[in-house]
């Protein structure tokens, strides 16, 4: 059981990477176009708070990746 519990979590992880890899994306994509529209003078409010969303997902990503770590490290030493 302690296998596939392990299988899973790699799994997990990769899913998590990988959604991780197309926020990122978006997050650096959004954020050039938001400077872009600053510097032109127009207001960039829409993409800010789309931008603002895009890290709060970044950041629950980030903490379900650490909470797998610490779940896969109790799950090798048990």
């Amino acid at each position: 059981e302690a296998k596939q519990q392990l299988a899973y979590m790699y799994y997990l992880k990769s899913d998590y990477n990988t959604a991780l890899k197309v926020i990122k994306s978006n997050l650096n994509m959004l954020s050039d176009t938001a400077n872009a529209e600053r510097s032109s003078g127009a207001s960039s409010k829409r993409l800010d708070q789309e931008i603002s969303q895009l890290r709060k997902q970044v950041s629950t990503y980030e903490q379900a990746l650490q909470a797998q770590v610490k779940q896969r490290s109790a799950i090798q030493v048990g």
